[in-house]
């Protein structure tokens, strides 16, 4: 069944709206500005695409806004030119949107040849509608038909990179951050945002998972060495879709679910993030309860409840963590100082008494896959505040203080599918596995 998409765009700039076009003022014309966006399912969920920088010109009676590489993403009919700037035929442009995944990736449907160069056609279109809220902004509503999506949304906003200190990442095979694509110089930005910042969450937010979610920050602010994360409940879901936040969200009946995910938008030329978005469903509440009680069979269902939290701890901050930049590490269980002789009686002793050693060492970064047993035991160290793990603590810092320590640690990471022995994976570099069994 076909359903109705509304394909909302914000563009946060002096603009006049007329009867019959945009006026863009004459002050962004010629002017680097970035275009990102972000997506609405019709599930509820919210996905950012990737940003350009792009910049208006004047080509006879058309408005093209290029990007950087002198590529015209759009171009509009010029219907007058006045002392406030340029009138343009914005509906008649709109002949196609780009929506390309924030991971390099489109999850929109291909059932249309142009989505498989994340383009949206005009064809879907529906219809276009100008609306104003004030001289800074302009919302276009385009309605589709491309099932599964609510809208999307575009902000163009002028670029001031020149405020926002730049990262090389010079370090690829050391440590896993997300990066900007290389530049026509060569050059390559590590992904991180300005800090301090701050990440939302709704007032809907079910009341037993907010001390997660701060044990969870918390996390990050250890590894950092300071208070640099600060967590903010708003009044409405719609916060997510607002490009310039950060936004943790959780879906509850949607107990099928088990895919938590972390995404987000950074700006190409010097990788700063620009949006995020972290969803967990409670489906991994559901998918962990039932592992543990049926392992765990004897075990009360207050200790099994306390293991899920744990879990969703662990899962919560891992999510974080790739809002932060980092990329997953799957070598860093190479470095877990449990084994097949200490394993059982370690969970044991967590499991029934609720207690995990200091010196208890599961992984070296909680950005690895590894058994829901090891994620547990992270997000108990988490609980009791331990100290971040030692491959986390170094690849933050040196993504947000400089800090280049002696050693990383072990690291590989997997730009496709998780790295099984199935599916190039080696015995080092190795997702969803158990250490202990290896020692």
């Amino acid at each position: 069944m076909k359903k109705l998409v509304l394909f909302m765009i914000v563009l946060n700039l002096p603009a006049i709206v007329f009867a019959n076009g945009l006026m863009v003022s004459k002050e962004l014309l010629n002017r680097p500005l970035v275009l990102s966006s972000v997506a609405k399912k019709s599930n509820g969920l919210v996905n950012y695409s990737k940003a350009y920088i792009v910049k208006f010109g004047q080509r006879d009676d058309r408005l093209s806004l290029t990007n950087s590489n002198g590529e015209v993403n759009y171009e509009f009919e010029i219907l007058a030119r006045t002392d406030a700037g340029v009138e343009i035929n914005f509906e008649e442009g709109l002949k196609s949107i780009s929506f390309q995944s924030s991971i390099f990736k489109t999850e929109l449907p291909l059932t249309h040849s142009q989505l498989k160069r994340h383009v949206l056609p005009s064809k879907v279109f529906k219809k276009v509608k100008i609306d104003t809220q004030n001289n800074k902004q302009i919302i276009a509503t385009i309605a589709l038909n491309v099932p599964g999506y609510d809208f999307i949304r575009i902000e163009l906003v002028p670029d001031t990179s020149q405020f926002f200190k730049a990262k090389m990442h010079s370090y690829e095979d050391k440590v896993g951050v997300y990066s900007t694509f290389p530049l026509q110089n060569a050059k390559q930005f590590a992904a991180r945002q300005s800090l301090p910042a701050t990440y939302e969450y709704d007032q809907k937010f079910p009341e037993e998972l907010i001390s997660v979610l701060k044990d969870a920050v918390k996390y990050w602010n250890k590894a950092l060495g300071g208070k640099f994360i600060k967590l903010v409940k708003t009044n409405s879901k719609k916060r997510a879709q607002k490009i310039g936040t950060h936004y943790i969200d959780y879906y509850a009946n949607r107990d099928e679910d088990g895919g938590a995910r972390g995404v987000f938008n950074l700006h190409p030329h010097n990788g700063k993030i620009l949006s995020s978005y972290i969803y967990v469903p409670s489906g991994f509440k559901v998918w962990g309860t039932k592992y543990f009680k049926e392992k765990f069979p004897t075990v009360s269902d207050k200790k099994i409840k306390r293991a899920v939290l744990d879990y969703l701890t662990h899962t919560l901050a891992h999510e974080i963590g790739h809002s932060l930049g980092l990329r997953h590490n799957f070598a860093a269980s190479h470095e877990s100082n449990l084994t097949v002789h200490n394993f059982d009686k370690v969970f044991d002793r967590y499991l029934k008494k609720a207690k995990v050693s200091k010196r208890i060492k599961p992984s070296s970064s909680i950005m690895d896959y590894i058994s829901i047993d090891y994620f547990t035991l992270m997000g108990a160290k988490m609980r009791k505040h331990q100290k971040a793990l030692s491959y986390d603590k170094k690849a933050i810092r040196w993504i947000y203080f400089d800090r280049t320590p002696k050693t990383f640690g072990s690291y590989c990471t997997h730009f496709d599918e998780p790295p099984t022995l199935e599916n190039g994976g080696t015995d080092f570099c190795q997702a969803w596995d158990e250490p202990h069994l290896k020692k």
